[in-house]
């Protein structure tokens, strides 16, 4: 509209600047925050979590070894983030782990998407609840 290419990018305050960037060569994917910029290596880890290697990444949380030791593991950062990657290379972020549930064991589910799906089976009904894991979430 305004003539302006607008780029997404991808980045934590732990990975000290972008990981990854649209292509202004390329069409624009929406929803999608780009490719993995040089330099920098990034893979889905345990439960689609982005993790993330490179020389950008902190040494560690200031006088908090616990959780740096619970973030940083083989040289690679776990950003608590959910994501996937598509066949050209282009990142989504799709959740956070901390959004994620444990129905059964070895059986989690992210609980944006049990909302959507809730929310849609309860249609009928003018108030429906899920409880559970210490809190009970209404799906109108």
């Amino acid at each position: 509209m305004l003539g302006i290419p607008v780029l997404q990018a991808y980045g934590l305050t732990e990975t000290t600047g972008i990981c990854t960037l649209d292509d202004p060569r390329v069409p624009v994917e929406p929803g999608y925050v780009g490719t993995v910029i040089t330099g920098i290596e990034m893979k889905l880890g345990e439960n689609e979590e982005i993790v993330v290697r490179g020389p950008h990444i902190f040494p560690g949380y200031w006088n908090r070894p616990k959780e740096t030791a619970r973030v940083l593991q083989d040289g690679w950062f776990h950003t608590g983030d959910q994501g996937e990657v598509n066949v050209r290379g282009n990142w989504r972020i799709s959740g956070r782990i901390k959004n994620l549930i444990i129905l059964n064991p070895g059986i989690t589910s992210r609980l944006n998407r049990l909302k959507r799906k809730s929310r849609a089976f309860f249609l009928q009904r003018s108030k429906s609840w899920l409880s559970g894991m210490g809190g009970a979430i209404c799906v109108r």
